[in-house]
């Protein structure tokens, strides 16, 4: 009992810092930018009055990024030490990136104006940190579930391959946001999945 309350309380401290962090944060950038505090702390929609389907698929996108995140982590927190664990707790991370990446417009918006790197730059440098991890991790990769993955993959890719080239048609741009959409779906059902059955297998 003793340690479950000391378990809980380092939690409560640990969130209370994080907030504390956070809004110390934003009120520093206030101080020093004058941005108001609303556009921190309202919806985006509410600000600009907009009709409150604005940006939805965006919106379920980096919901189930989110989800897929949580499922590989979680799955990585449950298991003994090993690569599967590895291989969870890695994609898990760089997944939850891609979310924050998704909802905050890193590779379109703020790493090519705070570093100069372009979005194309950017790109290649999630692929290439990406495939690294894949090739780290390609058997346990293969191991389940191989036909969400692939599909995955093409359905994820293809947006990816398009906007790079600056392909994208407005005939195309519905086609590409539900390739998108069903890409992410495949991803999370993946990591769901995959940590599903590795709980299982261990638990045999």
């Amino acid at each position: 009992m003793r340690l479950r309350l000391s378990a809980d309380l380092a939690a409560l401290a640990l969130i209370l810092a994080a907030t504390a962090l956070l809004f110390g944060a934003i009120g520093w950038w206030r101080s020093t930018s004058l941005v108001p505090l609303m556009y921190f702390t309202r919806d985006a929609v509410a600000l600009r009055h907009a009709p409150w389907y604005t940006g939805m698929l965006s919106q379920l996108g980096i919901m189930t990024w989110v989800a897929a995140a949580t499922a590989a982590l979680l799955g990585a927190l449950a298991l003994p030490a090993g690569r599967t664990r590895s291989m969870l707790a890695t994609f898990g991370a760089i997944t939850a990136y891609i979310a924050l990446d998704d909802a905050f417009l890193l590779h379109e918006v703020v790493i090519p104006h705070s570093i100069g790197l372009p979005e194309s730059g950017v790109y290649a440098l999630y692929l290439l940190l990406t495939g690294a991890a894949a090739l780290c991790f390609w058997r346990e990769l293969l191991a389940h579930s191989r036909l969400l993955l692939g599909a995955s993959i093409v359905l994820l890719g293809a947006p990816v391959v398009l906007d790079m080239l600056q392909q994208i048609s407005p005939a195309l741009e519905p086609w590409m946001a539900a390739s998108k959409l069903a890409g992410l779906w495949c991803w999370a059902a993946y990591w769901l999945r995959r940590s599903l059955q590795a709980l299982r297998e261990t638990h045999r």
